[in-house]
């Protein structure tokens, strides 16, 4: 026996036959070479065949060969998702979040190709092919964020079926393929605010620029307000000495508070003064009246300063 299918060899990415019968007694009465774990060892690829021996009629035999898959021979394909995005997949008609390690879910795998002498090889990306297609997530944009590109480390995935070329690094070669799903923003469905702190008693703690989503969940148009700032929060997006208020101003040094719609403000500089929020003390200055020893005028005396009337 050293034919499969037609093919005097295994199946790409196929290795270590093992041969069966339905009927071992039958085979027994036919051939004095037991399918035991010795025999199965005698195929290997420089001698891909089975070799069995018999003393006398050959009875018809029905035989099934069976083929491991090689470990070596495939290569793992591993998905992420940058930000404004996520990866979906569909689980007993269910869209869910991909997770390979979940129930109903695994890792995808390819074959790998033209495998090189340093190990580096080739696979082939065809989530649209119409007999095994690779198993991919779909990339779902958040909103106010485009569909997705593929991209392989810093190449990007234009169209598929795609051919990917895994090249040696120091000394080995990766037998994860790693596919990033990159997602850009919308720029129209963004508001962009400038921020800047207005003296020494404030602090801004995430940045001196925010961009907001101008759109709600159906798609029309939002107000919004200070309290849609992330940089502009209180405690975590702004800090102010103690004893000292932040007050908001535009660039017209008009005060705006947490709730005022600052919708039309897009691409300008809001900015934060901490005020000093401790009241003035009152001043009672000690005052004393007498008479001029010369003249009889009555004298008021407040504090160090005097006063004659």
């Amino acid at each position: 026996m050293n034919t499969y299918g037609g093919s005097p060899s295994a199946p790409t990415s196929l290795s270590n036959p093992k041969i069966t019968t339905d009927d071992t007694t039958r085979w027994g009465n036919s051939y004095t070479t037991a399918l035991d774990n010795a025999f199965q060892a005698t195929w290997s690829q420089s001698s891909p065949k089975f070799t069995v021996s018999t003393t006398g009629p050959v009875a018809s035999q029905t035989v099934y060969v069976t083929y491991e898959q090689d470990p070596g021979s495939i290569a793992y394909l591993a998905y992420s998702a940058g930000t404004g995005g996520d990866l979906k997949t569909v689980v007993a008609g269910n869209t869910v979040d991909w997770d390979p390690t979940a129930p109903g879910q695994s890792i995808p795998s390819v074959t790998k190709q033209n495998v090189q002498p340093d190990g580096s090889y080739d696979v082939v990306i065809d989530p649209n092919a119409a007999t095994d297609p690779t198993k991919m997530p779909d990339a779902v944009p958040n909103q106010g964020y485009n569909n997705a590109t593929w991209y392989y480390g810093t190449t990007a995935i234009t169209s598929f079926p795609a051919t990917i070329h895994v090249a040696a690094s120091g000394g080995s070669v990766s037998s994860t393929v790693t596919l990033k799903a990159e997602f850009t923003k919308n720029t129209s469905n963004w508001n962009r605010y400038n921020l800047a702190a207005g003296n020494s008693n404030v602090q801004l703690l995430l940045g001196t620029s925010e961009d907001v989503l101008n759109i709600d969940s159906l798609g029309n148009p939002r107000t919004i307000t200070l309290a849609d700032l992330e940089n502009a929060a209180l405690g975590s997006g702004v800090a102010v000495d103690p004893g000292f208020t932040a007050k908001w101003y535009d660039e017209n040094w008009n005060e705006i508070s947490y709730g005022d719609d600052i919708t039309g403000l897009v691409n300008t500089t809001l900015t934060v003064v901490g005020v000093n929020s401790t009241p003035a003390s009152v001043y009672q200055p000690n005052v004393t009246g007498s008479l001029d020893p010369l003249t009889a005028k009555p004298v008021l005396r407040v504090d160090p300063v005097h006063l004659q009337l």
